[in-house]
């Protein structure tokens, strides 16, 4: 049985709470997969075009269950209030930060593939970009819920996430800097770095960045650096008011003084100061809020969120969060994206209008099989920005959760190698996690004795004995068809299970009265109270023991035990006579091993054994007679046993009642 066929069965449900149902009735599964927009995906087929199975991102997916599992840590605590935010936002940048180094790796992998494998290039190239795309959600995602400012003023955010996931200006601003530096240091008088083609296109793209520093120091670089426009416009960047949402400045204040710094320099560009030079006087009219430079705007930004953050920059830097939906609408359309919109500007503009649900549904769909989607939701979840409200007004957040961690947990143990972590997401959505593992842990395959004991301790933890019974019937199973009676009984008796001990007793049996010695002595001699599981075990156990007695010449004892195991009745009928044919040497012995009336019990225990025997002979037959080798064995049992008596009552000084009849019966 596998994980795809445990699953074929397993009917998934989203159960409410006890609470939710008595204040509004039972809440059907078609009902609440409305409400939520999504349904299932762990059919068989779920993980077929899935990334997540490749080897490359087998860091991703361990590394984001121990950052997982910390966040369940802390969720403990959020009840007991305080302010949570810091750690909330460790915890997304410590998703960032994996998704990160998965990524470099990547980089590392494209570029060792395209010296080699083309179609191995491609793929990995495939995979950069579904996770450069996941990168840049959840950093937007963290901008927006986690990290909460005072004031909800994310413009100065906003920018830092268009500079980190559109480097692009930066990177060539670096090596012009850098160019120029050398070329000053190499005793030219200017560094002269408009001579550069992307000179004015870098320099404009760090400034629609916000990075005023890095605008001043290429505008230095130029040869017309000491010209009065150049300095004009230096003196203009250096006095731009920065709105720092931590500096203590009220709103207010800010707006006023940006008014007055802008119109100073509208009232410059208008006086022609910056004329000389075009591409400065662009310059200066995006930074006075000039809107009719905005076709121009639009040509160096990548991106309508690149367009976005840079109009609000230079018109509206102290904009809400709540108005982010509507500048966003207006740059895709300005930007001109509304008619080809892609999956991810989708994302990105149901973001800015606060859905989240309609970005995890979105989010479902990609070809990461659910990793963003469950992780997203288990952060927005902690952070309380989860709220999804079904038909009677009632938050269903947490339903919504669950399901993405069973959906998850559930795709995760399909796995050969993976399973354990989807143990991990499925321990947190209980009740219905606990009934998946019920059902998945018997269904992984037991490819050898390490796994069945990891399954069986996992499932030990949580009190799940019948998934701890299934594993060690089907190892010993398997251990029975390789023929290792021991190995077969050692997992026999962890399951407990009286039928398989009793059927392996037999085969142990079986395997001496052939063999003349058991398989696995060791095991069997020290059994100890794991006998007790069934009666067939007692008596191997027993009869192991008698063996052991018998070898170390302690004959009263041994003939003791083998009393008491035939007048037990735990013996099988089929070595019952066994049992009696190893009482021959003890009955021989010199010194008076059995007693009267262990001699008295063992003739009984001979005459039923005979009367048994002799109903089961053929009814057909004319004379019910034992074949030959039977009829030896018990007339040479029963003189032993006479010998035995007649000395044993001599010793004893002692007569025993009802032995002259049997007596009769041995001549």
């Amino acid at each position: 049985m596998d994980v795809a066929l445990a699953l074929k069965g397993l009917q998934f449900k989203i159960k409410g709470s006890a609470e939710l149902t008595a204040n509004h009735g039972a809440r059907s599964e078609d009902d609440l997969s409305k409400t939520l927009g999504i349904s299932a995906k762990w059919a068989s087929d779920a993980n077929k075009n899935s990334i997540l199975f490749d080897p490359c991102l087998r860091k991703l997916v361990n590394e984001s269950c121990g950052t997982f599992l910390s966040g369940q840590k802390l969720a403990q605590n959020l009840d007991s209030g305080g302010d949570h935010g810091p750690e909330l936002l460790k915890l997304s940048r410590r998703y960032r930060s994996i998704i990160r180094v998965c990524l470099n790796n990547l980089y590392d992998m494209v570029e060792k593939s395209n010296h080699s494998e083309n179609l191995k290039a491609s793929y990995y190239v495939d995979v950069v970009k579904v996770l450069d795309a996941i990168e840049l959600i959840w950093h937007l995602c963290e901008i927006l819920f986690v990290d909460v400012v005072p004031g909800n003023i994310l413009l100065p955010q906003l920018l830092e996430w268009v500079r980190f996931h559109c480097p692009q200006a930066e990177r060539k601003a670096a090596l012009l800097l850098q160019a120029g530096t050398e070329r000053v240091e190499a005793g030219f008088e200017t560094a002269s770095a408009e001579k550069d083609p992307d000179y004015w296109k870098t320099t404009i793209g760090v400034l629609l960045q916000g990075r005023i520093d890095a605008t001043r120091a290429l505008l230095v670089l130029h040869s017309d650096a000491r010209t009065a426009p150049f300095q004009n416009a230096d003196v203009c960047l250096r006095t731009m008011p920065l709105y720092n949402v931590h500096g203590g400045t009220a709103v207010s204040v800010f707006n006023a003084q940006w008014s007055h710094w802008q119109a100073d320099v509208r009232t410059k560009v208008e006086d022609g100061v910056f004329a000389s030079n075009s591409d400065l006087e662009l310059i200066m009219k995006i930074v006075s809020g000039d809107m009719t430079v905005m076709d121009t705007i639009r040509s160096y930004c990548g991106t309508w969120y690149q367009l976005m953050t840079a109009t609000l920059f230079f018109s509206e830097p102290t904009v809400k969060s709540f108005d982010l939906s509507y500048h966003a609408d207006h740059a895709m359309r300005a930007f001109g994206s509304t008619s080809e919109m892609q999956d991810l500007d989708k994302l990105i503009l149901l973001l800015f209008e606060s859905n989240p649900l309609e970005v995890i549904q979105e989010l479902q769909k990609t070809a990461d099989n659910g990793w963003f989607a469950v992780h997203l939701t288990n952060l927005l979840y902690l952070c309380g920005r989860l709220n999804i409200f079904d038909s009677n007004k009632v938050n269903v957040a947490h339903q919504l959760h669950e399901h993405v961690l069973l959906d998850y947990g559930t795709m995760l143990m399909a796995h050969p190698s993976l399973w354990q972590v989807g143990v991990s997401y499925l321990d947190h959505c209980p009740p219905q996690g606990l009934e998946r593992l019920e059902v998945l842990l018997p269904a992984i395959p037991l490819t050898s004795e390490t796994r069945a004991l990891k399954i069986m301790q996992i499932a030990h933890d949580r009190r799940l004995g019948s998934v701890v019974t299934t594993v060690c019937k089907v190892m010993a199973s398997k251990s029975l068809r390789q023929e290792r009676l021991g190995n077969a009984l050692a997992w026999a008796l962890r399951s407990m299970d009286a039928n398989l001990t009793n059927h392996l007793a037999d085969k142990f049996l079986a395997g001496f009265a052939s063999k003349g010695e058991f398989e696995a002595s060791d095991l069997l001699d020290n059994l100890g109270s794991c006998m007790l599981v069934s009666d067939r075990l007692t008596f191997l156990g027993k009869y192991c023991e008698f063996h052991q007695l018998y070898k170390a010449n302690e004959m009263r004892a041994a003939g003791s035990l083998l009393v008491s195991l035939l007048s037990s009745h735990l013996p099988p009928k089929n070595f019952q006579l066994t049992l009696l044919m190893h009482a021959v040497p003890l009955l021989e012995s010199r010194e008076l091993v059995l007693t009267a009336n262990d001699t008295d019990i063992l003739l009984s225990c001979l005459e039923l054994l005979e009367t048994e025997l002799l109903t089961q002979v053929d009814p057909s037959s004319i004379s019910k007679t034992l074949d030959a080798a039977t009829k030896e064995k018990i007339q040479i049992i029963r003189l032993s046993l006479a010998r035995n008596l007649s000395r044993a009552i001599i010793i004893e000084g002692s007569d025993v009642p009802n032995t002259n009849a049997r007596m009769v019966n041995a001549s």
